[in-house]
């Protein structure tokens, strides 16, 4: 039976093949739905030349996809739950190498826009599939450190778009190092469609993450108004650091994507460590703080790079350890904390949430940009995000610890 049917069954039909393969086979997947975000900063200096953009117009690609995921979240989530990790995995790859090719083929900015909009489907679809596939998978007890291992590939493609695709665009083009990678995914993808239908046996035994009833139902509300927050100051990072680095810190393109894919190496390992430590623990909002307050200082030594080159990299050890590993603590959130069936659709809230703030941030950053000629405007509008992210999980710290005391005095 062809695997892209929908009688496919990814969870029950298979022999195990064991954690790691399916784990890697997450990474995979999530890394082939995230590269375009990464690629539209790791390449803008070379689609700037070559179709003379301005930052705006730079900043308004990044929007225009996280637009799309945003809008077909809410809907990507249900999808999820109702037609199974099968079809949706499926779709994800499909859309993923059509936006590769799509943007090696663009004459103007309009069909890079075009391409963005088709890319939102397999970033909207990239959570919620991938957090009922562990779910559904996995016991209590294993998810945090595979949600973390899982999360890692959103950072594998961001380090693949600076280490890899910047340099191979200056060697071929990037038309041609776009069309190198879509052929590259497509071949991941179908390793990766094999090692997922393998069912992972769960283990009965295996402890529970925390004690039973510990965990209370994931609060959506609180964890978008973080997640729109982060995302919000997030997305210029990926869209702007290279650009930011050539023009003003006179680095070298392969250089500024060096850096870029520095911080998103540390990010592929402190999302596994975040995965590990949240696991045993009863409340997320304490690490969210953490990775908040983390963040803000990291983009201070980004802005402030502008004194001293160096300061750059403290700012992406800084960002890849706090902003780039974030989504593996509030995943782990929502993986164990949502009620059963409602996987999917809780994913797809939060994450609609995260993508609202890629929408017009990028937009207002590259307007910033080119109104006031330079980077002041624009990391101060960052730096303030990251702050705010921080004061609402600090909030929710101080509400959850009121909530704890009331019901030690509220107990027999």
């Amino acid at each position: 039976m062809p695997f892209w049917t929908p009688s496919t069954r990814f969870d029950r039909a298979r022999p195990a093949r064991g954690v790691l393969g399916f784990a890697a086979a997450l990474v995979v997947i999530m890394a082939v739905a995230a590269i375009v975000q990464f690629l539209v900063g790791a390449l803008a200096p070379f689609i700037a030349e070559d179709l003379d953009t301005t930052r705006a117009e730079l900043g308004l690609l990044t929007s225009v996809l996280f637009t799309s995921a945003a809008v077909l979240s809410p809907v990507a989530g249900p999808l999820v739950d109702r037609l199974g990790a099968g079809v949706m995995v499926v779709t994800l790859l499909v859309a993923s190498v059509a936006t590769l090719l799509l943007m090696a083929a663009a004459p103007a900015v309009g069909w890079l826009l075009v391409a963005m909009v088709v890319g939102g489907v397999g970033i909207a679809v990239m959570n919620p599939v991938t957090n009922l596939l562990i779910a559904e998978r996995l016991p209590a007890g294993r998810r945090g450190v595979v949600t973390g291992v899982k999360q890692s590939g959103v950072l594998a493609g961001s380090a693949l778009a600076g280490v890899g695709a910047a340099p191979l665009a200056a060697w071929v083009g990037w038309r041609s190092a776009l069309v190198i990678l879509a052929v590259v995914t497509l071949l991941l993808a179908a390793a990766a469609v094999r090692a997922v239908r393998g069912r992972v046996v769960p283990d009965e035994r295996a402890a529970p993450s925390v004690a039973p009833g510990a965990v209370p139902t994931v609060r959506v509300g609180w964890l978008s108004a973080y997640a729109l927050a982060m995302g919000a100051a997030a997305s210029s990072f990926g869209a702007f650091l290279v650009i930011y680095a050539v023009e003003s810190l006179d680095f070298a393109p392969s250089t500024a994507g060096a850096a870029f894919g520095f911080g998103s190496a540390v990010g592929v390992v402190a999302r596994v460590w975040w995965g590990r430590a949240t696991e045993r623990r009863q409340r997320v909002a304490p690490a969210l703080l953490l990775l908040a307050v983390l963040a803000t200082l990291g983009q201070a030594a980004i802005w402030a790079a502008q004194l001293q080159g160096a300061l750059l990299w403290i700012g992406a050890l800084l960002f890849g350890c706090s902003a780039m590993s974030w989504n593996a603590v509030g995943m782990l959130a929502v993986i164990r904390g949502a009620p059963n069936g409602r996987t999917g659709r809780a994913s797809g809230i939060v994450q609609a949430a995260f993508y609202g703030g890629f929408i017009v941030a990028p937009v207002l950053f590259g307007a910033a940009v080119d109104h006031t000629d330079g980077y002041d405007l624009a990391w101060a509008g960052t730096t303030a995000m990251f702050a705010l992210a921080a004061v609402i999980a600090g909030v929710h710290v101080v509400l959850e610890r009121r909530d704890a005391v009331a019901l030690e005095h509220d107990a027999p």
